[in-house]
């Protein structure tokens, strides 16, 4: 219950998230924990289970070399209620709860994505306007418009290539 975008453009990469927690009964907090991080040079972010998101982040974070294959072959959960977005070298990827994974396609210089309840919605403004940082807070300020699991404050992390 989120949105997480993900934008990769010829000059930099930006992978931004909501704050939203969302409980089974729908009470919800705003959470001070980032749902998108930058691990040594790898973007990602995370919808779904928040124990997974965060069991993610530390595997990758003890990576000797961090390669999304590596990690779709050995990360392990019992949970199937969760995605990331993976931005690296570049590429964009969404990751699913099978492992399977998933490159966004480059067109006219540009891919993006966008992972969690307010993805259709994201998506739209995505593509219509997907050049930058501005873009992806266009596409979670969408989000927030007309899905009720979305939440400000917003935060987007970059990467110049």
């Amino acid at each position: 219950m989120t949105c997480v975008v993900g934008l990769v453009t010829e000059t930099a990469s930006f992978l931004g998230a909501d704050s939203i927690s969302v409980g089974d009964d729908g009470l919800y907090t705003i959470s001070a924990t980032p749902k998108v991080k930058n691990i040594r040079g790898v973007l990602v972010g995370f919808a779904g289970s928040w124990r997974v998101g965060q069991q993610a982040f530390r595997t990758i974070a003890k990576m000797r070399a961090i390669s999304l294959e590596t990690f779709a072959n050995t990360f392990k959960t019992d949970e199937n209620d969760w995605s990331l977005l993976w931005i690296q070298n570049g590429k964009l990827y969404e990751v699913g709860a099978d492992m399977s994974y998933i490159e966004q396609k480059v067109v006219k210089s540009s891919a993006y994505c966008s992972i969690g309840t307010g993805a259709s919605v994201a998506l739209g403004a995505l593509a219509v306007d997907n050049t930058g940082k501005k873009s992806v807070l266009n596409a979670l300020r969408a989000a927030e418009s007309h899905i009720i699991t979305v939440r400000r404050p917003f935060v987007v992390i970059e990467q110049k290539h």
